[in-house]
């Protein structure tokens, strides 16, 4: 796999010497991420760039990634303001490129380097959704539970989109799943036991956010038999991997690690701001007073880095106690989309950038 990785890598910067875009596109996306080369950044960078100026959509998106987590990392407005028209430029080239539409509509809720609009952003979040795109099906699905302005809170439609994604294995799906049915919503009551079975699907899909959830049931003996070794076990893990709920409970509650931090600790690498591919539409469930100092205090130490600015309770789709956005975190390009031949006809500008 290394060997082809690397006759890949030389493929494609053949084809970026012969002035083919996606190949210049292409040669950007391996060296982003160490496909058949070392990781270049500011190379991957200059060939996005180039890519973009040939009129490329999906150079122009992936340029406005990087802009976007370098401005994640230092709050750079600047950088914010040329991702949006990077974004704006490839949506103008292709309407239908959906992570155009995903990141400007994100981008729109949080007023970064572009206006601050609840009806741009559910256009364009609704578009990539119509066309598949599974983030935007999940930022859709978390707008339906908190609603927006112009839009009322539709838990039971929230609970069948969810449905619906969760078929994809989709372990934020899941996991918005559990809470909801863990909380109770409409004329449901609450759960916790079909939640854990939620959760730990959730868990085997990925999700650190449910394995904070669990080992909160397994804690309090909620849906299932309560061990509070494998509770404060589970919020361990979820913290070690980077839940930042997690990583609160177990200071406020005296949790010492079961696990060795120093090993497969994740990357800090432009994932300092706090708005991710989808919305967290209910806060990690707790006792409502643990719940709400959890939640507090997470946003009092956000408020104080000046990341990004916090609004009232209650206001739809910015940060607050009920919803929690956070930037993506770096891109999984797949490798076998990168692959693609030069020579195909699909359109390629919405498989490129391939994002969590």
């Amino acid at each position: 796999m290394k060997g082809n990785k690397s006759q890949g890598y030389e493929c494609f910067r053949k084809s970026h010497n012969l002035g083919c875009p996606r190949g210049t596109n292409n040669l950007g996306i391996c060296n982003e991420m160490g496909i058949g080369t070392d990781i270049d950044l500011e190379n991957s960078f200059r060939l996005y760039d180039e890519a973009g100026s040939k009129g490329l959509p999906s150079g122009l998106v992936n340029q406005a990634f990087l802009l976007i987590k370098k401005a994640s990392k230092n709050y750079s407005e600047e950088q914010f303001r040329k991702a949006a028209k990077l974004l704006q430029e490839a949506i103008s080239i292709d309407e239908r490129n959906v992570e155009a539409c995903y990141y400007l509509g994100l981008l729109h809720i949080k007023g970064l380097g572009i206006d601050y609009d609840e009806h741009s952003a559910f256009y364009f979040l609704k578009k990539a959704s119509d066309l598949g795109h599974e983030p935007s099906m999940i930022m859709l699905a978390n707008i339906l539970y908190t609603g927006m302005s112009f839009i009322p809170s539709q838990k039971s439609e929230a609970f069948k989109m969810f449905e619906k994604i969760s078929k994809k294995c989709n372990h934020e799906a899941l996991n918005s799943l559990g809470i909801m049915i863990e909380r109770g919503f409409d004329l449901k009551g609450p759960d916790p036991k079909k939640a854990s079975i939620y959760y730990e699907r959730a868990k085997e899909e990925g999700s650190i956010d449910a394995v904070f959830n669990l080992g909160l049931l397994y804690e309090n003996g909620k849906g299932v038999e309560k061990s509070i070794p494998m509770g404060h076990s589970l919020i361990s893990e979820s913290a070690r991997l980077g839940n930042s709920l997690a990583q609160i409970y177990m200071r406020e509650h005296g949790i010492e690690s079961t696990m060795d931090d120093s090993k497969n600790a994740p990357e800090n690498d432009f994932n300092t701001i706090n708005l991710e591919n989808n919305v967290k539409a209910m806060p990690q469930k707790q006792e409502n007073d643990k719940e709400n100092n959890l939640n507090k205090k997470l946003i009092e130490n956000e408020e104080k880095e000046k990341k990004i600015h916090f609004l009232e309770k209650k206001d739809p789709l910015r940060i607050s106690y009920e919803a929690n956005i956070k930037l993506p975190n770096s891109p999984e390009k797949a490798i076998n989309t990168v692959f693609q031949s030069d020579n195909e006809e699909e359109d390629y500008s919405n498989q490129e950038a391939v994002l969590a």
